[in-house]
Order: C-alpha cells, then sequence, then structure tokens
C-alpha cells in the first residue's frame, strides 16, 4: 500500500514534467527532480535511523514523494491540464500504434537490468556471496550516478528533439556534445573520488573487507562513467525514435558481459565481473556513438521519416 502510494506521486510528478517539457519549463523539473532525490535521502535515512523499520522507511519515501508532488508539481500539472491539447479518442488502433512503438522499449529496459545481472549470477556461482555482496554494494556506484544526471537528461530531452524537428544537423550535433561533456564532468568527478579517497570511503562506510577491493571500486567508477556517456547518447535516440536499433545495442551489450564474464568470472572472480561490465560498456558506448553520429548525418539528407518510425 505503501508503495503503491509512493509510485502514484512519482507518475503525477512525472506527468507534470511532461507538460514542462512540451513548454520547455526545465528549471522547475530540475528543482523537483533535486528536492525529491535529497529530501527522500534526508526522510527515509532519518527513519530508519531512528526506527530500524523498513515500513517506516517506506512511509517516509511516500511521503517524500508527495510533498514533492504537492509542493512543486501539483500547480504545474494543473495547468498543463487545463491548457493542454485535448487528449486522443481511445481506440484500439492507437493502442497498437502505442504499443508497437514502444515494445521495443521494453525489451531495452529488460535487457539494461540483465546486463548488470549476469555478472552477479556468475559471481555467486563461482565465488560465493561474499564477493557478490561487494559487487552488489559498488552497483550503487551506477545508480548514484544515474541519479545526478536525471535531471540533466531531462532537461536536454526537448532541445534535443527540437533541433531534430527542424533537422538542423549542426545544433543537434552541438545540444549532444554539450551533454556529453557535462556527463564526462560528472563522471570524472567521480573517478577522481574513487581513485583518491575510495580506500579510506570503503573503509569508515563498510569496513576493511570491502576496502581490499579499492582497486575494484575504482574499475566500478570508470564503469560509471561510461553509462553516464552512454545516457547522454541514448536521449538523442530517443527523441530521433530510434527505439530498435536501441534493442538491438542492447542485445550485442549482453552477449559482450555473458562471454566476457564466462572467460573472467570463474578466474578472476570480482574483478572479472567488474571488468565483463567494462567490456559490455565500451562495446554498448562505441555502438551507440555510431548510431548517433548516423542519425545527425542523416539530417543532412532530405527525408520526411526520420521522426516518424521508429526503426533503426
Amino acid at each position: 500500500c505503501i508503495r503503491d502510494r509512493s509510485r502514484a506521486f512519482e507518475a503525477g510528478s512525472h506527468l507534470s514534467y511532461g507538460y514542462q517539457q512540451r513548454s520547455d519549463e526545465m528549471t522547475s523539473v530540475g528543482v523537483s527532480v533535486t528536492s525529491r532525490g535529497l529530501l527522500t535521502l534526508a526522510l527515509v535515512a532519518g527513519a530508519f535511523a531512528l526506527t530500524e523499520s523498513v515500513v517506516w522507511a517506506g512511509a517516509m519515501m511516500a511521503l517524500a514523494g508527495g510533498l514533492t508532488f504537492g509542493l512543486f508539481d501539483l500547480r504545474r500539472l494543473g495547468a498543463g491540464l487545463r491548457e493542454g491539447d485535448a487528449p486522443p479518442h481511445p481506440s484500439l488502433r492507437n493502442v497498437r500504434r502505442i504499443a508497437a512503438a514502444t515494445l521495443p522499449l521494453g525489451g531495452f529496459a529488460l535487457l539494461m537490468s540483465l546486463t548488470d545481472n549476469i555478472p552477479r549470477l556468475m559471481l555467486n556461482s563461482e565465488s560465493g556471496l561474499a564477493e557478490l555482496g561487494v559487487f552488489a554494494a559498488f552497483g550503487y556506484v551506477v545508480t548514484g550516478a544515474m541519479a545526478l544526471t536525471r535531471a540533466l537528461d531531462s532537461a536536454a530531452t526537448p532541445r534535443i528533439g527540437r533541433a531534430l524537428a527542424d533537422r538542423d544537423p549542426a545544433l543537434l550535433a552541438e545540444r549532444v556534445r554539450g551533454l556529453i561533456v557535462m556527463s564526462s564532468m560528472i563522471g570524472a568527478a567521480g573517478l577522481i573520488l574513487a581513485v583518491t579517497v575510495g580506500e579510506p570511503f570503503l573503509r569508515v562506510a563498510f569496513g576493511s573487507e570491502f576496502a581490499a577491493y579499492s582497486t575494484e571500486f575504482v574499475l566500478m567508477a570508470v564503469y560509471a562513467w561510461m553509462v553516464l556517456v552512454f545516457g547522454g547518447l541514448t536521449v538523442a535516440l530517443v527523441a530521433a525514435r530510434q527505439f530498435r536499433v536501441q534493442l538491438i545495442v542492447q542485445v550485442v551489450t549482453v552477449v559482450v558481459v555473458s562471454l566476457a564474464g564466462i572467460v573472467l568470472i570463474p578466474e578472476h572472480g570480482l574483478r572479472g565481473a567488474v571488468f565483463s561490465l567494462l567490456a559490455g560498456g565500451a562495446v554498448r558506448l562505441v555502438l551507440t556513438m555510431i548510431v548517433v553520429l548516423d542519425v545527425i548525418r542523416s539530417l543532412r539528407e532530405p527525408s520526411d521519416d526520420l521522426l516518424g518510425s521508429s526503426r533503426g
């Protein structure tokens, strides 16, 4: 019940973000996303520290979502509903069109989750729960990095979409480049922190057992950097509706991670698991960059169907 309320508030906020994206009011979206993250962290950490109860922590997560929705997003959602276009008449044809367009995105999301979990399954089988626990904890480096750039990607989406709609390759290249630079700066800052204070941080936060894996922690920060840049490139592909090619790239990534894991994890354990992610992340990043460059190149050609289909 608590989880459902939290998801309901989050869905309401996302509807508000959609209306704000249409009018290019991205500052308020950034404020809302940042406030939600900070408020959730403070309330959940405080509740768990005081009660050590997952139920109270979940209740505080729902409260954070409700406060953010009520204070930042509800009024803007109401204004968007009043000023927006009339919703399309529901029909089976519209449902089929939406499903056909978005089905590759569902497969993409499934394979994204599978990419991170394949090394975990192999590591559990080959090395046991101890190294699996360390690997799972290090995985939150990627989760935290993605949370930092979520507002950045949301702000860039309508601007990149406008450059695509105007068929302006120079403007699209400039905006994609800016997004990549910002994502890279965040990734570089995280990597510098991992190299300089990673070992003492792990010792203080988790204990000496985790500090022994400081090299793997640095390597995971490199993977997080790759994920951040990949996220920026994905914004351009989503705006261009290149859903199927995203799915194909992710299939290749899963294959690479699986093969690398089969070769590396039995011999190298946790480090092999991280290297398998790095191999898959590098291949995914290169392939996605090639596709984005192809999208930019296609804008110079006389074509009307770039934004009218979900083909690769």
